[in-house]
């Protein structure tokens, strides 16, 4: 349990872990594992950065005493999803929250069964990060467009005369980039054979989650299971 200088009891203790789908060979297959890969990747690496934002509810733990400090889980019930992220958003510190990443502590869930379900299930998800916390929402916004961004100025790049090196800059760079933050954590995480698969279909899937994000704040946000 972490400790802190000067206390003489032990602070309050939240421990997230990893939970990924069982793998399935067709788009929502690969649809659901990327977006999970992705999201522990950001989810652990904030709490370990002293951020923590969110959790996953088939993989996390906490004492009675975090659980009974919240003031607005009563309000979070009400939601569709996304409770266990809004209980660790409340109440995690940089100072209470340990990760967990043994492979012997992970636990599986079944992935959706067609692009459909996926889609459902990322619209009722992505409802839940509008409640977060300014700081991680900024980050986590940010990197979605950017996201976006970077693949609207690939293509021009290629296909106009004369941007051809600042295709290359900004293709190869990224790549160098990801490979440098996610096959370590693929690794880790027992999926070092995904990396490749994960960046040949993400500007698929970075397009898919905005036009989601664009359908929450048009027709309202999915309460849908």
């Amino acid at each position: 349990m972490p400790k802190i200088k000067g206390l003489t009891k032990p602070v309050l203790c939240i421990v997230l872990g990893i939970s990924p789908y069982y793998f399935k060979n067709n788009i929502a297959g690969w649809l659901t594992r990327w977006e999970t890969f992705l999201t522990a990747q950001q989810y652990l690496s904030f709490a370990k950065a002293g951020m923590p934002y969110m959790g996953v509810g088939r993989n996390m733990a906490y004492t009675k005493s975090v659980f009974e400090k919240s003031t607005k889980m009563k309000a979070h019930l009400k939601l569709p999803s996304g409770d266990d992220d809004l209980l660790i958003s409340e109440v995690a510190t940089a100072n209470n929250v340990a990760i967990n990443m043994n492979p012997l502590a992970f636990t599986y869930s079944p992935a959706p069964n067609s692009f459909k379900e996926w889609w459902q299930q990322k619209r009722r998800h992505l409802s839940t990060s509008y409640h977060y916390k300014k700081r991680p929402a900024l980050f986590l916004g940010t990197f979605g467009l950017a996201q976006v961004l970077f693949y609207l100025l690939l293509f021009p790049a290629f296909f106009f005369h004369g941007h051809t090196v600042a295709f290359y800059l900004m293709f190869f760079g990224k790549l160098v980039l990801q490979f440098v933050t996610m096959v370590p954590f693929a690794i880790r995480t027992r999926q070092k054979g995904a990396t490749v698969l994960f960046i040949v279909i993400e500007p698929l899937v970075v397009f898919l989650i905005a036009a989601i994000h664009f359908q929450n704040k048009i027709f309202g946000n999915s309460k849908d299971w």
